[in-house]
């Protein structure tokens, strides 16, 4: 019974859930872009921090000097 129940709520709520999306688009679409927009600036910033450590990892190493016996 619980396993109906359960089906037939999820068929109710996919149905509001659609209803609300061709009723509200235009907010629907404002939120979607502004996901894409938030996408591309959190990938951005991660292949900038990515790209620094990259380069910084790339760099040799200072050489040692004599006296430094470690």
């Amino acid at each position: 019974m619980a396993r109906l129940m359960m089906l037939l709520l999820g068929l109710i709520f996919l149905a509001l859930g659609l209803w609300a999306v061709v009723a509200w688009w235009d907010a629907v679409r404002q939120v979607l872009l502004a996901l894409v927009a938030l996408g591309a600036l959190l990938l951005g910033i991660f292949l900038l921090v990515f790209a620094i450590s990259e380069i910084a990892a790339a760099r040799p190493a200072p050489p040692s000097s004599p006296d430094d016996h470690s």
